[in-house]
């Protein structure tokens, strides 16, 4: 709504609160990344039951996380 008006400045100020939340989220599956790598999981083993779950987890989690970078990258440019 802010943007509608071209009010610059909150626009801004949302973009970066949203950029920084997103990298946030980034921060916090790379650090649940690393968690679960140190238990053993791999993307082809899973010492607590199927090995298909890393693999799945690995992906899906991968994937939305380049998403999340390359939208923080985004709005970060936009808000600039």
């Amino acid at each position: 709504n802010f943007g509608y008006r071209r009010d610059r400045r909150i626009t801004a100020m949302l973009m970066l609160l949203t950029a920084v939340l997103g990298a946030g989220f980034v921060c916090m599956q790379a650090f649940e990344w690393t968690k679960l790598i140190t238990e053993g999981v791999r993307p082809w083993e899973n010492p607590w039951g199927a090995a298909q779950f890393g693999s799945n987890f690995f992906m899906i989690t991968g994937f939305h996380g380049t998403h999340i970078t390359i939208g923080v990258l985004f709005l970060l440019i936009v808000a600039r």
